[in-house]
């Protein structure tokens, strides 16, 4: 109740140096963590843990694309 996976998938592998995630308690977020290696079909994940019970937290999976720093949307989970 006090972890979570986060999960991002690229549409292409193209110049990508870092995957990572925003996330916090807010839409701001405020954290940012390294995501795990990448697969070769462009899904990442990290899982966070010392989380918060019964939280809603917000995250967007991000990747550095050719030195520029590129998100999707911002999404939401809560915890137990």
């Amino acid at each position: 109740d006090k972890a979570a996976v986060l999960n991002g998938l690229l549409g292409s592998l193209s110049g990508v140096t870092t995957t990572y995630f925003e996330y916090g308690e807010t839409e701001v977020m405020g954290k940012t963590i390294n995501a795990d290696n990448q697969s070769l079909v462009g899904a990442f994940v990290k899982s966070v843990s010392d989380l918060n019970s019964k939280t809603v937290y917000f995250y967007k999976a991000c990747a550095r694309i050719n030195g520029s720093a590129v998100c999707g949307d911002t999404v939401s989970f809560a915890t137990n």
